[in-house]
């Protein structure tokens, strides 16, 4: 059901009717992997992926209210039931971005992934966003209160890093914050290699305690530590140019007029996700 305004009938006492709202049928696996970042200045501050095979990664805050990456598991039919719900929204059809006026608001973006290849990114500022939209995604920000996570293990970027984007010369190349932790998600599962690559790009970071530099040909990434130390990381594909058309490349802008979101922060009662 949707609400309709009859601004138009001027012989309808009934400013506002529920209609019955048709929805096209879903297209079987229309994605492997939806990713949400969610930021505000007042509220939750996470980032999770689910994907189809029911793997769940999340970078929020342990029940230590210690920052780091999480891990854990979901039904198949759980993933289906979320999916559904964007199909719903017709989420292929909707706006990439929803804001109104005001500031230090919260906001959420949602990317939906086939095969490598980020489909549709949204953003929605403050949830004004059509209400199906708000909808879908709630069950998904706040899947995280019903999870048993494990932590993850290994070396890999300070979870305090977030918001790759990507320099080339004078030239910055920008995603969203979903988009972004995708990324990130892809260079932390990446094998370990020590192949020659020919780096084409620089990834910059709003915060990276833990790192020097990162530089990549798009499929591979190579992350210079502190420490001295040095590991290249190969994600299998060129994410560059799988997803060109979701890059929005700006030529000759220096870095200091890039905006960046507020940094994550625990929020002030959290329902704490359980580690098994």
């Amino acid at each position: 059901m949707v609400i309709k305004k009859n601004d138009n009938d001027t012989d309808n006492p009934v400013k506002y009717q529920y209609i019955k709202q048709h929805i096209a049928p879903l297209k079987a696996d229309f994605a492997d992997e939806i990713v949400l970042s969610a930021y505000s200045t007042w509220g939750i501050n996470h980032d999770i992926i689910i994907k189809q095979n029911g793997a769940v990664l999340y970078r929020g805050f342990n029940s230590n209210n210690k920052l780091e990456y999480l891990t854990a598991n979901i039904s198949l039919d759980k993933f289906i039931s979320i999916e559904q719900g964007f199909a719903k929204a017709d989420f292929l059809r909707l706006k990439h971005d929803y804001s109104t006026n005001g500031a230090d608001g919260s906001e959420v973006s949602i990317s939906f992934v086939k095969d490598g290849k980020i489909i549709k990114s949204i953003h929605d500022y403050e949830r004004s966003g059509p209400f199906e939209l708000v909808w879908a995604y709630l069950p998904l920000e706040y899947l995280h209160e019903h999870l048993k996570f494990k932590p993850v293990d290994g070396k890999f970027l300070s979870p305090d890093v977030q918001l790759p984007f990507f320099e080339k010369g004078s030239d910055r190349g920008f995603i969203n914050s979903s988009a972004g932790f995708y990324l990130l998600s892809l260079i932390r599962s990446g094998k370990l290699t020590n192949k020659k690559f020919h780096p084409e790009y620089r990834l910059k970071f709003y915060k990276s305690d833990n790192l020097l530099k990162m530089e990549t040909d798009g499929q591979i990434y190579q992350a210079n530590w502190e420490d001295g130390g040095q590991t290249s990381y190969d994600i299998g594909f060129n994410f560059i140019n799988n997803n060109q058309d979701k890059i929005g490349f700006i030529k000759n802008l220096a870095t200091g007029q890039i905006k960046f979101p507020p940094p994550l922060r625990k929020y002030s009662h959290p329902k704490k996700p359980n580690h098994q």
